[in-house]
């Protein structure tokens, strides 16, 4: 079972990702770690770039097909701010499902002002949901805007949902 949870920085991808390792024996991955130094301090100041955004997503969609093939359940953490990079993803892993990771703006700006010094502040998620592209196609939803519980009931829905697919 492999998950994909994308959604605009600070709505809690990794706190959901998180849940799921610890909850439910999934192994989580935060394809952030595919950034080069370079590409983070990129980030700063600007979204990056077409061709350094292009060679990020197949380090990311490499690791992941890596990482697919060693674990039953994996789930993977990543903005996915446009729908071609989901397409990608679905190339080369078709089995996947996405959880769009939705949480209220303002508490989302909220945790991103705890985030000082971190490549993805307060200022990048702002340009970055300008350019967001909602999903085209019917996309399970995760709200992450109260308690660790109603994460948790949902990801159970969701987990019993495409298990019987």
């Amino acid at each position: 079972m492999l998950f994909f949870l994308f959604g605009h920085p600070g709505c809690g991808k990794n706190y959901v990702g998180e849940i799921f390792r610890d909850f439910f024996g999934f192994y989580f991955y935060d394809g952030d770690e595919q950034l080069t130094a370079g590409m983070k301090e990129i980030m700063k100041i600007e979204i990056l770039p077409y061709d350094l955004r292009e060679e990020f997503y197949e380090r990311v969609v490499e690791e992941v097909v890596e990482l697919d093939k060693r674990h039953d359940k994996l789930v993977i953490s990543q903005a996915l701010p446009f729908q071609k990079h989901r397409d990608l993803i679905l190339e080369d892993l078709p089995h996947a499902k996405f959880l769009w990771i939705k949480a209220d703006p303002n508490l989302i700006q909220q945790r991103l002002s705890h985030r000082a010094g971190h490549h993805v502040d307060s200022d990048y998620s702002k340009r970055l949901q300008k350019v967001f592209e909602p999903p085209y196609s019917d996309i399970s939803i995760i709200v992450n805007n109260t308690d660790q519980e109603s994460v948790i009931e949902q990801i159970k829905n969701n987990i019993l949902t495409f298990s019987r697919m």
